[in-house]
């Protein structure tokens, strides 16, 4: 699974909280390292993204890594069609991706 947001709150709050029970099972990728050992990550958009200073972490995982991907605030259009997650997702995804 990975939890994916754009603001560290969205991020943290849940991974201490709610997935708490899970113990080390959880990580958060961040500082450059792609981590491949556990079941549940959690991650800022920002830390796995690609443009002019970051390489693109995401893609340090292979495309079926992750059985389930889930996207705080979709609903302001981080799956959207024009959306800077959109490269993420598609690389991620065996089948296209529709936004509602």
């Amino acid at each position: 699974m990975l939890f994916l947001a754009d603001r560290s709150v969205l991020v943290d709050e849940p991974k201490d909280k709610q997935f708490a029970p899970f113990g080390n099972a959880r990580w958060k990728i961040q500082d450059g390292i792609a981590e491949k050992s556990r079941q549940m990550y959690f991650a800022l958009y920002q830390s796995i993204a690609e443009d002019k200073v970051r390489p693109g972490l995401y893609r340090e995982y292979p495309r079926d890594f992750f059985d389930l991907i889930i996207i705080d605030e979709c609903h302001r259009g981080s799956a959207g069609d024009a959306s800077n997650w959109r490269t993420i997702l598609e690389w991620f995804s065996s089948r296209p991706i529709r936004s509602a």
